[in-house]
């Protein structure tokens, strides 16, 4: 039985890396957003609520390829575990992200 259905993006490319469910029953979403032309991919993480009504977005990286590959609940907010190329030493990097909400 399906509860609800809904698409979340802009006119760019986006792609779910993980998903999971937080303490008070909102949804956390991370992966990839792009602007238009592809250009500037970021980490996005997507927070809805049990109906799927967007409760917060958050958009992290710099000028590369930055993607968001897993998310797990904290209390109320997310830690997500990211790759990137906008940040860090070089090439292809980890980068996590703590205590988001």
């Amino acid at each position: 039985m399906k509860l609800w259905s809904k698409t979340y993006g802009n006119s760019g490319y986006d792609q779910i890396g993980s998903i999971c469910e937080l303490e008070n029953g909102n949804i956390a979403v991370v992966g990839k957003t792009s602007g238009k032309n592809n250009e500037n991919v970021q980490v996005l993480i997507l927070v809805v609520d049990k109906n799927g009504n967007v409760v917060s977005t958050y958009a992290y990286g710099g000028a590369g390829m930055d993607n968001g590959v897993s998310v797990k609940a904290n209390g109320n907010g997310v830690i997500v575990g990211a790759n990137t190329m906008s940040l860090g030493m070089g090439g292809m990097d980890m980068m996590i992200l703590n205590g988001v909400q």
